[in-house]
């Protein structure tokens, strides 16, 4: 309880933080070199903005761009959210291509099941999971982090395996 307090006490320092770290660790698998609202090369105006929206990095050719994007409130179309979910399947369609070769896995991570041709691609930050059907989402969602482990686990077995 005491972090919570701490925080709350000055939440823009630890989101900043946070989306630092974010941002450290997805840039080296980042998939697009281009801007997810113009698609203009991400160093057309010298460097690319790096934004994290829901615990993924997006990447854009300039703050304009950016704040284009996400400003809006994905979940209402109308209010410009439109926009912001083109960006966002735009870069996991690029994380489902740059994964799926070397996805780890031939079952669900939820149920264990066999993946087949209800098979749904998710993808949680910069990691693709892949689930059976779409009535395993529900169970991923109530712990992420735990079904990204064992895509990771898998694939640094894979690697291990390989070396």
């Amino acid at each position: 309880n005491g972090c919570v307090d701490t925080f709350k006490g000055d939440p823009a320092t630890y989101i900043t933080k946070m989306n630092a770290e974010i941002t450290a660790r997805q840039l080296p698998t980042y998939p697009l070199d281009v801007c997810l609202a113009s698609g203009r090369p991400l160093n057309v105006k010298g460097t690319a903005t790096d934004r994290v929206f829901m615990n993924q990095l997006m990447r854009f050719c300039c703050g304009g761009c950016a704040d284009v994007v996400l400003k809006f409130d994905p979940t209402d179309p109308g209010a410009g959210g439109a926009r912001w979910m083109s960006a966002q399947r735009k870069l996991e369609a690029a994380y489902v291509d740059q994964q799926m070769p070397t996805y780890p896995l031939k079952t669900c991570v939820i149920s264990g099941n066999p993946l087949g041709a209800k098979t749904v691609n998710l993808v949680e930050g910069d990691t693709l999971v892949r689930i059976c059907c779409p009535g395993c989402e529900k169970g991923f969602n109530a712990d992420p982090v735990k079904f990204i482990g064992v895509v990771q686990s898998a694939r640094n077995k894979d690697d291990k395996a390989a070396s």
